[in-house]
C-alpha cells in the first residue's frame, strides 16, 4: 500500500481531508442506502483525495454541488441496483472499481452491462488495474 500511496501522490495534487469532512461523506452515504467507504479506501484518501488522469479516476470527499469526483454525488447519481452492498470508488471510460461488502472485496465491473470482469482481494491491484499504471 505504501508504494501504491507514493506513486499516486507523484500523479495527484496535494490536497488535506478533514476527520469532520470524512464523517459527513459517510454519513450522506449512509442516508443514501449506499455501503460505506472501506478502511483501506479511507486511509488512501488522507493521502489522495481525489485522482484524475486522462479519463480514469479515483474519487474522493469533495462536497461540493455537482462535483464528479465526489464519492457521494458519483454514487448517488449512478445508484448501483445494489448500492447498500456496493461503493464505486473510481472509474475509467469503460469500467468501474467498485467495493462490495459482502464479498469484502474490489470489482473491476463493466459500465455498458454491469458483468464483473476482475476480482481483487486487496486495493492496490485494484487500482493499478483501473487507472492503468
Amino acid at each position: 500500500m505504501k508504494q501504491l500511496i507514493s506513486k499516486l501522490q507523484a500523479l495527484a495534487e496535494p490536497s488535506q481531508l478533514s476527520a469532520e469532512t470524512l464523517i459527513f461523506a459517510q454519513k450522506a452515504l449512509t442516508k443514501f442506502g449506499i455501503a460505506a467507504m472501506p478502511k483501506d479506501f479511507i486511509e488512501l484518501l488522507h493521502h489522495i483525495n481525489t485522482l484524475s488522469l486522462e479519463g480514469r479516476h479515483l474519487f474522493g470527499v469533495k462536497p461540493e454541488p455537482l462535483n464528479f469526483m465526489d464519492i457521494v454525488n458519483v454514487n448517488v447519481f449512478q445508484k448501483l441496483a445494489s448500492a447498500a452492498d456496493n461503493i464505486i470508488l473510481g472509474d475509467n471510460e469503460f469500467d468501474f472499481l467498485i467495493y462490495n461488502q459482502s464479498r469484502q472485496s474490489y470489482l473491476i465491473v463493466d459500465k455498458s452491462d454491469n458483468k464483473v470482469l476482475e476480482e481483487y482481494s486487496d486495493l492496490p491491484s485494484a487500482i493499478y488495474n483501473i487507472l492503468k499504471i
